[in-house]
């Protein structure tokens, strides 16, 4: 590849980064204002989290296919889970529906 072709590539990508990065910010900015307002510090956190991680969740999940929507879903529950690992191992192979 060309050095011509190569700056070309990262001109582009440098691009795509800034307006992916603007529409974050646009989220970002408005799940804030949205977010219930509390007088204790910890409670606006939890607040602000809760609303931001939605807010993202569903500016994600419009540009999805509906056939990939549930897989989104559940990688952002799992995400955002106090799941343990072995917890989630077991979850996601079933095996604990065969404990009794």
């Amino acid at each position: 590849m060309s050095k011509q072709c190569k700056q070309n590539l990262t001109v582009a990508t440098n691009s795509v980064h800034c307006v992916v990065l603007q529409a974050f910010s646009v989220v970002f900015e408005k799940a804030i204002d949205r977010a219930e307002a509390s007088e204790e510090i910890k409670q606006r956190v939890i607040n602000l989290i809760d609303c931001i991680t939605f807010s993202v969740f569903m500016y994600t999940s419009r540009g999805l296919f509906e056939r990939d929507k549930l897989i989104f879903l559940a990688q952002m529950t799992f995400q955002v889970s106090d799941c343990t690992p072995a917890a989630l191992i077991s979850l996601l192979t079933f095996s604990s529906m065969f404990l009794v």
